[in-house]
C-alpha cells in the first residue's frame, strides 16, 4: 500500500475514500511517540511495536473511518519529497465495511486477532520503509495486477512471522477463516493470505522465534 499523484488516487480507490469517522490522539508513551490513534487502538499497538523496533521513529497516523477494505496502508504523497527519515505512512481501520467484511472489521475481532490483523499492517509500514522510492512505485504499478496482490500480500504476512507474530497471525487468519471462509480467496492454489495451515509450516522455518 512515496508514490506519484497517481500511485495516490489509484491506492486511495482501493481502500474507499471516505472521511475519517474518528478523531486521531497523539500518544505519550516513548516507543508511540510518532504514532498518532485514538485511545481504545492503544493496548495493541503498546503490544505491537517492540517487535517492530525499526519503526520506532517513524510517524503513522493510525484512522479509523468507513471504508470497504477492512484496513489498508498507505505512504504519504509528500513522501516523494521528504527525506526517508520523514516519511509517513497512514494505516485506515474501518469501522463499517462491506456486509460480508463487517465480522472481520478490527471492532468484531478478538483481541489476538486484533494484534495479529495490526501487526500484518506495521508489516507493510516495514516492508515500504526498509525500501525506497523505487519500490513504492513498482507496488503501484502491481496494483494493476491480482497475481501481483497475491503475493504482495502473501509476502507481507511471511514479514509478519519473521517479526515474531505467528500465533497472533495465525489467530487471525483462522478466525477470519471461520468467520468468511476465506478459502474463497485461495485461487488456482494461490493464497492471498496465508491460511493458518501455511502460517504453521513459515513458523517452522524460524525454529529461533517459534521455540515451541
Amino acid at each position: 500500500m512515496v508514490r506519484l499523484l497517481l500511485f495516490y488516487f489509484v491506492i486511495s480507490f482501493s481502500i474507499g475514500i471516505s472521511k475519517s469517522t474518528a478523531q486521531s490522539i497523539k500518544t505519550s508513551t516513548t516507543e508511540l511517540s510518532q504514532i498518532q490513534l485514538d485511545s481504545s487502538l492503544l493496548p495493541y499497538f503498546e503490544t505491537l511495536m517492540p517487535y517492530f523496533p525499526e519503526l520506532n521513529e517513524v510517524y503513522i497516523n493510525v484512522k479509523q473511518r468507513k471504508q470497504m477494505i477492512p484496513l489498508t496502508t498507505t505512504p504519504s504523497i509528500g513522501n516523494v519529497f521528504r527525506k526517508k527519515q520523514n516519511w509517513k505512512y497512514t494505516i485506515a481501520i474501518s469501522t463499517e465495511s462491506l456486509k460480508f467484511l463487517n465480522p472481520i472489521t478490527v471492532k468484531n475481532l478478538s483481541d489476538s486477532s486484533k494484534i495479529g490483523v495490526l501487526g500484518h499492517e506495521l508489516s507493510h509500514v516495514s516492508d515500504f520503509h526498509t525500501h525506497g522510492r523505487g519500490y513504492m512505485i513498482k507496488v503501484f504499478f502491481g496494483h494493476i495486477s491480482s497475481k501481483y496482490l497475491d503475493r504482495f500480500e502473501f509476502e507481507t504476512d511471511h514479514i509478519a512471522i519473521k517479526h515474531g507474530l505467528g500465533k497472533y497471525l495465525y489467530a487471525w487468519s483462522t478466525e477470519t477463516s471461520e468467520k468468511i471462509k476465506q478459502n474463497k480467496f485461495k485461487k488456482q492454489g494461490k493464497e492471498r493470505y496465508m491460511l493458518p495451515s501455511t502460517i504453521v509450516l513459515y513458523m517452522k522455518k524460524y525454529p529461533e522465534i517459534y521455540l515451541n
